[in-house]
């Protein structure tokens, strides 16, 4: 059924007569607007059709009429949010040891300052003494080797005795070397400076002083955990001291998912902390997070606060607010809001234009509205300039003159309202089943970052959602059993050299007939099973994440890494940290989280009642609850294959089309419609088209005059793109397709 056309009708009798003759009294408009001060009863000239409206001073003054300037302005638009203070990766430490003991000595309280290097505490162990047992002894047996090597070499030079024994004590030297290298390297690992090591192997070393370990504070800060006291056993690896270095600290931003889009690098943000109540503290954005949390859908943003380490207002683990400012910096004009009037898509000011003794003459004029909150608002260049004043009291009551009596929109309210006109036509209309969702990644693009090995996490040497390329190293352990395995290659390689040595010597010599044929079968053995012990322990190394050069520089050098790399065993993101500098890892414990976010997927619930209709190839379209106005066009590819006990419902996957698009974080929340059966063809509309006015279904139709009537159109089936209308529109006839509901709005003022 077509409704008739929107006419003019006026307010009264007088008001028509208004219109007519440009120049009225108005009599009959006396009544008191809720609110507002009644309309004078004289004094008031109005001319409708230019738009003009004097005052008598009388009248200005009964209505307590205001009038601001416009000027230019920044409005702040703000997404308020929850913040945290955290200690940055680098700048947080846990101190341990990696023998049990007990503390002898502490030098350090909680709360004091400290710098790296500093001695925190001291420990006495039995396993200490059994290492620095093994140094001595090691020693020892070089000094005696060494004494062997000298006696045998003069022997040898006089033909005393055979060469082969000189080359056998030349062995057992070199083999002693190599235990004395790997006690070292154990003290070492511990935390013993060289200086110490080389005292404790010197001959007049004093042994009956206990050793004690000194645990050392990796950086400069502030003691934040320091539960000890003299006499107490610990045990290995047990977290002793946290330091923290508090100079710098990170504020970790829970931004709601629905605002994440409006969040960018280089926003300001003002923050609050309830500990210290009435004072704002000054950052910006200087990282939008790549992960939003599946439970809360909440995404963290992070900006950065500066502290005086000295006497530091900010504490990690502070709780408080953020005011991110989302609008665009540049500077706009600006006016009160009161100062706006109508509603829907015409909005407008009163602009004052002339004041005479006769009264004051104001103007109506249209605006583009760009941006408003509750107390000022900015509009788009050419309305108005900047020392324009405008009504910004008391123009309510006059708006009453300025009633719309049909729709037809200015210039500026087309831009208000971001209208679309387009012809309607005939579409494709598919049957679609819509479902929730999420945007996910496949297995292969999500990483767990592990150690291989048990061990201490010392460097980390990436930041937050920074992107790596795989194999990229970016984290360091110390472990013992690295440490060991790097001994135990060096040892078999050195052993190898020897042999060969000896072997080639008395090839070279002749002496095949002097040394017994069985000892170079010996030697010849020995040589193979150090080369099998070196390639076995090189192979381990690279199955714990080192490369083949880093392997060959550990040969040449003949000194053991002193960390262990951690590579990144894809390209991605950096997401996650799941550990403390300091902290113990294992092969099973996940030390980074990272993300390739360059091919994702939608995940969809689908209910039991519906499984049956959607197949796996069936087109599908994804739009992101955070941006409903992205569509993406994708194709089902895979799914369970079986409804879940808990919620009856079958997981699907979307392959998306992803050219051009964002990046899209995972665990987004999306909207899925799957496409199913035949599409229908007839004349449809686009579903923004349609308003609703109770059970009723509406679209504006622009006539060719220009102007915009409300039809009311009988719908029938609908996918998630158009809808087709059965009756109450022709092919061809231009409808709004946007701005519908500023439309809506517009039309309930018109009279």
């Amino acid at each position: 059924m077509f409704s008739r056309p929107i006419r003019n009708r006026p307010h009264s009798a007088t008001l028509a007569l208004v219109a007519f003759l440009s120049v009225v009294f108005v009599a009959d408009i006396a009544t008191t607007h809720e609110g507002h001060a009644p309309l004078p009863t004289k004094g008031v000239e109005v001319d409708i059709k230019k738009g003009l409206l004097t005052l008598s001073p009388d009248a200005q003054k009964s209505l307590g009429l205001l009038t601001t300037p416009a000027d230019m302005q920044i409005l702040e638009q703000e997404s308020l949010a929850y913040a945290t203070l955290v200690t940055p990766w680098n700048q947080q430490n846990f101190v341990s040891t990696q023998v049990a003991g007990r503390i002898t000595a502490l030098h350090v309280n909680s709360g004091d300052s400290v710098e790296a290097g500093q001695v925190l505490a001291e420990i006495e162990s039995p396993e200490l003494e059994n290492l620095r047992l093994e140094l001595r002894n090691a020693a020892n047996a070089v000094d005696l080797s060494q004494r062997q090597v000298d006696r045998l070499g003069g022997l040898a030079r006089n033909q005393a005795i055979p060469g082969r024994e000189l080359m056998e004590a030349v062995t057992a030297l070199e083999q002693d070397k190599i235990a004395l290298q790997v006690a070292s390297s154990k003290l070492a690992s511990l935390g013993l400076s060289e200086t110490t090591i080389a005292s404790l192997q010197a001959a007049d070393a004093d042994a009956s002083s206990p050793l004690r370990l000194p645990l050392v504070s990796p950086i400069r800060g502030s003691v934040s955990h320091a539960d000890l006291a003299v006499g107490k056993v610990v045990m290995a690896n047990e977290h002793l001291f946290e330091i923290n270095d508090i100079s710098k600290l990170w504020v970790q931003i829970g931004v709601l998912e629905t605002d994440l889009m409006r969040i960018n690098v280089g926003q300001p943000v003002e923050l609050e902390f309830t500990a210290i109540p009435g004072q704002t503290f000054q950052s910006t954005i200087a990282i939008v997070g790549n992960y939003v949390d599946p439970v809360t859908h909440v995404a963290t943003v992070w900006a950065e606060v500066l502290n005086d380490p000295d006497s530091p207002d900010l504490l990690p683990g502070m709780y408080g607010t953020a005011k991110i400012s989302t609008a665009n910096q540049s500077k706009l004009l600006t006016i009160p809001a009161a100062s706006l009037l109508g509603s829907g898509a015409e909005r407008y000011v009163l602009v004052e234009v002339a004041a005479t003794a006769k009264g004051h003459e104001f103007r109506k004029q249209n605006v583009v509205v760009v941006s408003e909150n509750t107390v000022v608002a900015q509009v788009g260049e050419g309305s108005l300039f900047p020392g324009d004043r405008v009504v910004s009291r008391g123009g309510q009551v006059l708006s009453s003159f300025f009633v719309l009596g049909s729709l037809r929109l200015s210039p500026e309210g087309i831009r208000n309202v971001g209208l679309q006109i387009e012809p309607v036509s005939e579409q494709l209309v598919s049957r679609v089943v819509s479902i929730d969702g999420m945007i996910d990644l496949p297995p292969g693009r999500i990483a767990n970052v592990t150690s291989q090995v048990p061990g201490t996490l010392r460097r980390v040497l990436v930041d937050r959602d920074e992107p790596v390329a795989i194999g990229d190293v970016i984290a360091e352990v110390t472990s013992l059993e690295f440490l060991t395995t790097q001994l135990e290659m060096l040892k078999a390689d050195r052993e190898y050299q020897l042999l060969k040595e000896m072997l080639e010597k008395i090839s070279q010599t002749g002496s095949e007939g002097i040394v017994p044929t069985k000892r170079i079968w010996e030697m010849e053995s020995s040589r193979a099973d150090s080369l099998n012990r070196r390639k076995s322990h090189s192979q381990r190394l690279a199955s714990m994440g080192l490369i083949a050069q880093e392997i060959d520089e550990i040969m040449q050098s003949g000194r053991p890494r002193e960390t262990l790399p951690i590579r990144s065993p894809i390209n991605g993101t950096v997401v996650k940290l799941n550990k403390v500098l300091g902290e113990q890892v294992g092969p099973d414990e996940s030390v980074f989280e990272i993300h390739d976010l360059s091919h994702v997927l939608a995940k969809g619930f689908l209910s039991e009642r519906d499984a049956g209709l959607v197949q796996t190839g069936a087109s599908a379209r994804v739009r992101l609850t955070a941006d409903p106005s992205l569509v993406v066009n994708g194709k089902i590819v895979r799914s369970t294959r079986q409804l879940s006990e808990l919620n009856r419902t079958l997981v699907v996957w979307v392959e998306l089309e992803t050219g051009g698009i964002p990046t899209l974080q995972r665990n987004l929340l999306a909207r899925i419609s799957t496409i199913f059966g035949e599409p229908q063809t007839a004349i449809a509309v686009p579903l923004t088209a349609i308003a609703t006015d109770g059970t009723r279904n509406f679209v504006f139709v622009q006539k060719e005059d220009g102007l915009i009537e409300r039809r009311n159109v009988e719908t029938g089936q609908a996918d998630d793109r158009f809808v087709v209308i059965q009756s109450g529109l022709n092919s061809g006839e231009m409808i709004a397709v946007q701005g519908t509901a500023e439309l809506q709005t517009t039309y309930a003022s018109v009279r």
